[in-house]
């Protein structure tokens, strides 16, 4: 299912009791979902999180787009959830297009748009070298930034 509907549709269809989802705010944004919205559709039937956040169809580092994940985890952590979290890594075409615009500044499409919104969240310029290794560690840091403020724990600090 790509939208919050759908995959209700199929959970309920299916009726399983072992069958659970697996959130993840970036693919609903992708398909033109609130990602708020499709959280709230789907929580009681969720047990798994892929963490990973969008802004206008492009992956940026978490917590900087429209996923929301700050109120997400917020109301994770008041529900007592203690399951598991998955940093996704995906963040390869930010850091190239990252280079790009180094190189091209001129450049205005969507995905340049978010790398630049992104890039002023993390107090990042275009001028700033990021690999992908620095690009994990900037999610994982941001994730476990937006832990600790929406009252959450991470047992692996």
């Amino acid at each position: 299912g790509s939208t919050p509907a759908r995959c209700m549709r199929i959970y309920t269809a299916l009726n399983d009791p072992q069958l659970r989802l697996c959130y993840d705010a970036s693919n609903y944004i992708q398909c033109g979902c609130d990602a708020w919205e499709a959280y709230q559709l789907t929580r009681e039937a969720t047990d798994y999180y892929h963490m990973k956040d969008c802004l206008e169809g492009f992956e940026i580092p978490l917590g900087q787009g429209q996923g929301r994940i700050k109120e997400i985890l917020a109301d994770l952590s008041a529900r007592g959830y203690d399951g598991f979290l998955t940093l996704e890594p995906h963040l390869h075409k930010y850091v190239l297009l990252r280079g790009l615009l180094h190189t091209f500044p001129f450049l205005s499409r969507k995905g340049a748009q978010a790398c630049r919104i992104a890039d002023e969240k993390s107090g990042l310029t275009h001028k700033d070298r990021l690999s992908l290794k620095d690009a994990f560690c900037l999610q994982y840091n941001n994730l476990t930034n937006l832990i600790k403020e929406a009252g959450g724990q991470n047992q692996y600090e």
